[in-house]
């Protein structure tokens, strides 16, 4: 039995979502994955990354994350996007991935 919250069980009930998925759209559309935090594990986000699954991980809003989002230049910022690609009013978007101590979440060689 697989417990909540595991990549084991991240990994089955993306399984489970894309069997329900007409073949072609499985086959030839861009899926993508969004989950909190408890689904960033070098496992699941592997599993996605191998399958040619796009993914957005949730991640903790720490005093460090905050204060490199607040840091940005204004000119980092670009609009938010909606699926069918026109801009979403009053959104943005940054990347700050360079901003960030992320040692921690590199995959460890083995």
């Amino acid at each position: 039995m697989l417990g909540a919250n595991t990549a084991a069980d991240h990994i089955a009930v993306v399984d489970a979502a894309l069997e329900q998925l007409p073949r072609d759209v499985v086959e030839h559309a861009r899926i993508v994955v969004r989950t909190d935090s408890a689904g960033a594990t070098h496992e699941f986000v592997d599993y996605l990354h191998e399958g040619q699954i796009g993914y957005l991980c949730g991640y903790d809003l720490t005093e460090s994350v905050r204060r490199a989002i607040l840091d940005l230049p204004e000119n980092t910022w670009v609009p938010a996007l909606r699926q069918d690609g026109s801009e979403r009013d009053g959104a943005q978007v940054a990347e700050l991935t360079d901003q960030l101590d992320l040692a921690a979440c590199r995959k460890v060689p083995g």
